[in-house]
């Protein structure tokens, strides 16, 4: 068996190979509130080997520098095809020079939480480790043992946490807004939960929990998944909007992102003209003005009464472009009003 860390900005694949056991020690500088952390290659093993993976401090401050370590196996994931130079997915008439290898390739990015110890599915594994460290941690040094066992041989590990006294502040109100966009339908969907059920609730929140942790502190909330299209035009879900701002707002969110009003006419990224969200009418005709204005008064009347002006954010369309500014100009004053 052989193991070695690995830079955790880098990017790291199954086919790496452990280059050396004598590398230095690698120095992670971290603010108090922030989180080092390292990747681990491991090589040399056959299917079902057992694992363990430990910290210690070691040094002269050994009792002073524990942290609490966070261990995840990394899953490696496929990519089919290359970035495209000026966008969307590589074209065969356009090939990008700028790509860290031609796929079709593998690389590790998925975290699983783990529990050591753990069996190798392969020849080859990688592990994340975190180390967070408190707000109110003491600055300095902290060098730390990282131990990789297999049956009877064990590779040791050196590495260093820099504490500095500069801080980064939990993730809310005055943090960065910071927005990664869900669907609630998968999240229902890919665990086998009714939509809206209580299991689905309780899912939602956990998923919330995990966005906070990477810092996120903006949710949004589109229109399909509070709006019904009646005869009567759309109706709101007052009930179901409250309690997904609730639910997200507990777990530490701050801004409210409101859906997109309108999206591009059949579908088609060029297109002059937006239709209104809820498979309406086009956006800016006389139909259209009238589901937005029945969409943003419903919005605006929980909005106030929940005193949540100074937190909601509210989409128009999605990336408006040259060819849809003019009907993008008339769609963001009917929004606007």
């Amino acid at each position: 068996m052989q193991a070695e860390l690995r830079d955790s900005l880098k990017e790291l694949f199954p086919d790496c190979q452990v280059m050396s056991a004598d590398r230095p020690a690698p120095t992670l500088d971290v603010a108090r509130g922030g989180t080092a952390a390292l990747h681990i290659l491991v090589t040399g093993l056959k299917k079902g080997d057992p694992l363990k993976l430990s910290l210690r401090p070691s040094g002269k401050q050994a009792k002073a520098s524990a942290l609490k370590p966070e261990w995840f196996e990394l899953l490696a994931v496929p990519v089919e095809k290359n970035t495209g130079f000026d966008g969307f997915v590589e074209k065969p008439d356009r090939p990008n020079l700028h790509i860290i290898r031609r796929a079709p390739f593998e690389v590790y990015d998925a975290m699983k939480p783990i529990q050591p110890p753990v069996k190798a599915s392969g020849p080859t594994l990688a592990f994340r480790l975190h180390l967070p460290v408190p707000l109110k941690a003491r600055p300095g040094r902290r060098a730390f043992r990282i131990e990789v066992a297999c049956g009877r041989e064990t590779v040791r590990l050196e590495a260093v946490v820099q504490v500095h006294a500069a801080e980064v502040p939990e993730a809310g109100a005055t943090s960065f807004p910071y927005t990664n966009w869900f669907s609630y339908e998968h999240i229902a969907g890919r665990h086998g939960l009714k939509m809206w059920s209580e299991p689905h609730w309780k899912m939602l929140r956990r998923y919330a929990d995990l966005m906070v942790r990477a810092r996120q502190n903006t949710f949004w909330i589109p229109l399909g998944a509070i709006f019904e299209r009646t005869p009567n035009g759309p109706v709101l879900d007052a009930k179901r909007l409250e309690r997904i701002v609730s639910v997200f707002t507990a777990a530490g969110m701050h801004w409210i992102e409101g859906g997109h009003f309108a999206a591009r006419a059949g579908g088609l990224w060029t297109a002059p003209t937006f239709d209104v969200s809820l498979k309406g009418p086009a956006a800016t005709s006389v139909a259209g003005n009238a589901d937005i204005a029945s969409i943003g008064r419903q919005l605006m009347e929980v909005i106030r009464a929940k005193r949540w002006q100074d937190r909601w954010l509210q989409h128009v369309a999605d990336e408006p472009i040259s060819q849809n500014a003019v009907d993008y100009r008339i769609l963001i004053g009917i929004v606007r009003k």
